[in-house]
């Protein structure tokens, strides 16, 4: 996203390090602390809050994944800007969190193994990314390529 912000000369905002920013908690002690209800609902917050700090200039916000859960976000999504739905495969969902965890990453949602809990996530999920998205861009393909074809529509929302 960094690299897409700074080609478009945007500012950019990551809701999940925003969040452990503003509220000097990781998300994971902050879920343990006050539960997965809590959390969407600060996250709710804080997408507006970041919106509403940069209007009325344009800003890349990426989100979690679960932030669509919520119909009062993705109806803020889609009235506030435009949204771009990086499309990846479970099985490589799995193999790209295995091979960079993050700090940040978001304790488990269930008790299954990584591989189920990304597909059946992914398999509830999906049809709320593609119901909101204004554009799907596979995510599948290296690096370069994904900010290439997000760069060629953001500059086309932009004009």
């Amino acid at each position: 996203m960094q690299v897409l912000a700074q080609q478009l000369n945007l500012p950019s905002k990551d809701l999940d390090v925003y969040f452990t920013e503003k509220l000097n908690i990781s998300i994971e002690s902050y879920v343990q602390e006050h539960g997965w209800q809590a959390f969407r609902t600060k996250e709710t917050a804080l997408l507006q809050e970041v919106t509403e700090l940069y209007y009325p200039q344009s800003v890349l916000i990426s989100t979690g994944g679960g932030v669509i859960l919520a119909q009062e976000n993705r109806t803020y999504m889609q009235t506030h800007g435009k949204v771009i739905y990086l499309q990846v495969p479970a099985e490589l969902l799995v193999t790209r969190l295995r091979k960079d965890p993050k700090v940040l990453q978001r304790p488990a949602l269930t008790e299954l193994s990584l591989e189920q809990e990304v597909k059946q996530i992914l398999m509830a999920r999906e049809p709320l990314y593609l119901e909101m998205a204004d554009q799907v861009v596979s995510a599948e393909e290296p690096l370069p390529m994904v900010v290439q074809a997000c760069l060629t529509l953001c500059k086309k929302w932009l004009a």
